[in-house]
């Protein structure tokens, strides 16, 4: 910051013209201190505060690009955009990354025309913004965002999964971390179909008389000897879930 000095050499070249004494030099530099050198290393301050605030949200901004970025890729390997995907990613920014409604007022029009587009994605450039300005713990809540996205899909392919851990390498994820979301998240819906007896790409009919079958055959009402309250809650447990994951993919 640039030191300031002509208030006081007018305040006391005026002082001395008019009083003819030091005292009135000393009371002109004062004055001329508190009304110009004053007032303009507060207008400095000011310009040093706005520039400040334009690189903290340039910074902000590139890291809420970074992040669509990485969740858009992901959402590219189902080949179609959901809108349960973005209000997902919407809840978990304001919830995970402390961004604000209007920081995202654009993100449903940008998600749409990256996608449509098939705009390419620097991966590295994304993730080295993300690396540069996350701790360890963001950068798991979003390898954890990853997840519920894999998730939310009606089935998943095995290229989603490679994606998520390549991501989580380049994110310096442990592969105990890793582990530890791969088996809460993508290991619970697949167990959903094995409790069904299906395979994940079973077209909804199939799934309902799966799941009728089934209850028939453990139902008191309908068999009596194979009873099973265990079994029956499983089943009807994992065609809920099945049915709720599909029903957000229309």
């Amino acid at each position: 910051m640039k030191v300031n000095i002509i208030g006081k050499l007018s305040g006391g070249i005026l002082g001395t013209l008019l009083s003819g004494n030091p005292f009135g030099t000393f009371l002109g530099g004062l004055l001329g201190h508190f009304l110009f050198d004053v007032k303009e290393e507060v207008e400095d301050n000011t310009d040093e505060v706005d520039y400040i605030s334009v690189e903290a949200y340039s910074a902000s901004t590139n890291f809420l690009q970074s992040l669509v970025k990485i969740c858009v890729q992901l959402i590219r390997h189902n080949n179609k955009l959901h809108l349960s995907d973005i209000e997902l990613i919407k809840d978990y920014f304001i919830q995970q990354f402390q961004f604000e409604e209007k920081e995202l007022a654009e993100m449903r029009t940008h998600f749409g025309k990256m996608i449509e587009d098939q705009i390419p994605i620097d991966i590295d450039e994304s993730i080295n913004c993300i690396n540069s300005y996350c701790k360890y713990k963001e950068k798991f809540n979003l390898l954890q965002l990853l997840f519920l996205l894999a998730v939310n899909q009606a089935q998943i392919p095995k290229d989603v999964e490679d994606y998520i851990l390549l991501i989580s390498g380049k994110l310096n994820i442990t592969m105990k971390d890793y582990q530890i979301l791969k088996k809460h998240y993508l290991t619970e819906i697949t167990d959903c179909y094995q409790v069904l007896g299906i395979s994940e790409d079973a077209s909804d009919e199939e799934i309902k008389t799966a799941y009728r079958k089934l209850m028939a055959h453990y139902h008191p009402d309908k068999n009596h000897d194979n009873y099973d309250k265990d079994k029956l809650q499983k089943i009807m447990q994992a065609y809920k879930e099945i049915k709720h994951i599909r029903q957000t993919k229309k």
